[in-house]
């Protein structure tokens, strides 16, 4: 049996799917792989940093989301604070 592909961002009943803009001050959802690759690190320093409270997870069913806005305010601080201390000689 072909598959279909559906065109557009719309599903037969007329709602969009997932593919619609989320809301502004949450951005993007990103897999846990995905917020891997924009961090450069492992699964455990993800959840190392969500416990610390640095990160926000988002789960709905089995899956689970980093928030894009966490990952830019953790990048940003994380900036911030190599810019305020002091080199060491």
């Amino acid at each position: 049996m072909p598959c279909r592909i559906r065109q557009g961002n719309k599903r037969r009943d007329g709602n969009p799917t997932m593919k619609s803009k989320p809301p502004a001050e949450v951005g993007r959802l990103l897999t846990l792989t995905q917020a891997k690759e924009e961090l450069n690190c492992g699964r455990t320093k993800l959840y190392q940093l969500h416990q610390r409270g640095l990160l926000e997870f988002v789960k709905f069913d089995k899956q689970t989301r980093v928030t894009e806005r966490s990952i830019k305010k953790f990048v940003r601080d994380l900036i911030e604070n190599q810019r305020i201390a002091p080199k060491e000689v």
